[in-house]
């Protein structure tokens, strides 16, 4: 026993001995102690770029730029009051729905983005635009949630156009326009959609309080409903004032990429809206589809949503692995040199 206890201590005194000389040797050579520090130095940087500035970059980005088009179908069956009637069999009408997302210049900070959607129904025949929207996105950098205000064209709740990092595969809240309230995104599974893995949700109600569609009011004489739907046989007097409400239907689909939390795209949407008149005290309830509008994401929408979500991803692999990774190894590289190139004991 005695034996290993001082073999031991003459180990560990011959072996300080040597990384002391190791170490004067290192400290004369102006190369190696310059090479030396500077793996130190990169050492420390990867473990504070992993740790300190990748996190602080893995925000919502505010260089969004897409254009998607939708194909669909859109019957008119009623019109607003001092519009032509439709008349008894309104026809089906195609038609493309363009969008256009992107941040606006000046608009976003380091704590929001702003994203701006200018979108128009554009009939598929002959190219005329049926309508236009303007919209303006807040969006939380870190949370992805919307916010209110913060350059918001209205205050809006849960997610919408973009979702969280690491998007969890369970219902999320979604906010809808239609209705101007968050609805419950339902997870339906995973997908592979361009070399994009993604995963699906699913929205659908019926019957909810909808947002007056343009044109419409929230009341309407007895004369001005038969009018707009072509029947004046309906069992009210011309002279009545209605209140009129409007309420909603819709189901669709849409695919996130949940490394980055980018949409790839919506399909299989069906909507309509519907108006409802009900004075219980002196007229029967009566409601009427005003509009049902049919759509789905082209193919060439969803590629190049598949394709921008791919960089999001690279992006992200950059700062949390590559660079830091990159790092480490070159720093680890000089500390060796530094160590023992040209170094004789």
């Amino acid at each position: 026993m005695p034996t290993v206890s001082i073999t031991s201590g003459r180990i560990v005194k011959d072996s300080g001995s040597r990384g002391t000389a190791r170490w004067r040797i290192i400290k004369s050579s102006k190369a190696n102690l310059v090479l030396f520090s500077a793996g130190l130095a990169l050492i420390l940087l990867a473990g504070f770029w992993r740790l300190g500035v990748a996190p602080a970059l893995k925000v919502v980005p505010t260089d969004i730029d897409l254009l998607r088009f939708y194909n669909g179908t859109l019957v008119e069956r009623v019109r607003p009051p001092g519009q032509p009637p439709v008349g008894q069999q309104p026809a089906p009408m195609d038609v493309i729905i363009q969008e256009r997302e992107f941040n606006p210049v000046r608009r976003s900070t380091s704590k929001v983005a702003v994203i701006e959607v200018d979108s128009a129904v554009i009939n598929a025949a002959d190219r005329r635009r049926l309508s236009e929207k303007k919209e303006f996105f807040a969006v939380n950098r870190k949370s992805a949630k919307q916010v209110k205000g913060k350059g918001a064209d209205r205050d809006r709740s849960g997610y919408c156009l973009v979702f969280p990092f690491n998007t969890p595969e369970a219902d999320l809240p979604v906010f809808d326009e239609l209705t101007g309230k968050t609805q419950k995104a339902v997870f339906a599974g995973r997908e592979k959609i361009y070399g994009v893995n993604a995963l699906v949700f699913k929205v659908e109600y019926g019957w909810q309080t909808a947002a007056m569609p343009e044109g419409f009011p929230s009341r309407m004489t007895g004369a001005q409903l038969k009018s707009i739907l072509s029947n004046p046989a309906l069992p009210v007097d011309d002279s009545d004032s209605l209140k009129v409400e409007y309420k909603g239907d819709l189901s669709l689909e849409f695919l996130v990429e949940p490394v980055a939390g980018n949409l790839i795209g919506t399909r299989n949407a069906h909507s309509s809206v519907r108006l409802s008149v009900n004075n219980p005290a002196s007229h029967p309830a009566f409601t009427q589809v005003i509009t049902t509008l049919n759509y789905s994401e082209t193919v060439a929408s969803l590629r190049e949503a598949s394709a921008f979500a791919h960089d999001e991803i690279a992006k992200l692999r950059l700062q949390f692995l590559y660079l830091p990774v990159g790092l480490l190894t070159l720093g680890i590289a000089c500390l060796l040199i530094g160590a023992f190139a040209g170094v004789k004991e």
